[in-house]
């Protein structure tokens, strides 16, 4: 019981970590050319020498995936094809035992390598998890016209091929998907 009219001490008492926290190794580790996030059913390699999405992805069992790279891509009002290019920079923004988060920024280019607009991915795993956040932002850098019109602005992402999977629309049932059909997910603007 507190009194109004009556100084108190309070001190705050935490719990103890829960033991995977304590134990645990962080999820992305830097290799030779780029990282690797490994929450533990996949793991991802991002690399910096060419832009991927979502890289190299290995699954248990696997040595590694086989899987088309996804690409992003923007297409101007002018038709100009735009595609994203190699990240110019890669950073952890959090590497904990229970998620990661990766941030890799770069430009879209268009045929001759020239940058034209700005990407940044951010790629967030959770220990345990086989889901991956990707976060998209595209940004117009390109000051030399007053206005880029975009016709379409496409992110895709291929789906490995594990036997078994399924897929529901917001309101309608599961439908179990064929193992030969080549699957990508395709967020198109």
């Amino acid at each position: 019981t507190t009194h109004a009219d009556r100084a108190a001490q309070y001190a705050l008492v935490t719990a103890a970590e829960p033991p995977l926290a304590q134990n645990a190794e962080p999820l992305i580790r830097r290799t030779a050319d780029g990282f690797r996030l490994d929450p533990g059913p996949l793991a991802i390699h991002v690399c910096r020498d060419a832009f991927a999405l979502p890289g190299r992805v290995t699954l248990p069992g696997d040595d590694q995936a086989a899987l088309n790279p996804g690409h992003a891509q923007i297409v101007l009002a002018d038709g100009t094809v735009l595609r994203a290019g190699a990240p110019e920079r890669l950073r952890i923004e959090t590497n904990g035992p229970l998620r990661g988060v990766i941030r890799v920024e770069g430009h879209y280019v268009d045929d001759k390598h020239q940058p034209r607009m700005a990407y940044r991915l951010r790629l967030t795993v959770y220990r345990g998890r086989a889901d991956v956040r990707v976060q998209w932002t595209i940004g117009n850098d390109h000051t030399a016209d007053m206005l880029t019109e975009v016709s379409s602005a496409s992110l895709r992402i291929p789906i490995p091929q594990a036997g078994g999977i399924t897929a529901a629309l917001a309101h309608g049932g599961e439908t179990e998907i064929s193992e030969n059909a080549a699957l990508e997910l395709l967020q198109d603007y």
